[in-house]
């Protein structure tokens, strides 16, 4: 798991953040992985015309989805490169 890998100090910022996020609380995840990313940044990805660009969601309605912790992570590490 990548949080496993931060220093102690980011490890106890990024455990306070639960398994399953609304949108607000992925972008502030998001931010505090190093990704600095806006909640309206995310709504953008998730729209048909951006679909696949931005983290994977389940959507548990019309208007409610939710990121979950793992793929949030998943996507962090996907996005980001080693500089050699």
């Amino acid at each position: 798991m990548l949080s496993a890998a931060l220093p102690s100090r980011d490890s106890q910022k990024l455990a306070a953040f639960p398994d399953t996020m609304s949108r607000k609380q992925a972008a502030a995840f998001l931010t505090a992985l190093g990704h600095r990313i806006a909640e309206k940044t995310l709504r953008n990805m998730a729209s048909n015309k951006n679909a696949g660009h931005g983290p994977p969601f389940t959507r548990t309605g019309w208007r409610s989805l939710y990121y979950t912790r793992v793929d949030l992570e998943a996507w962090s590490a996907g996005r980001t490169a080693k500089i050699r």
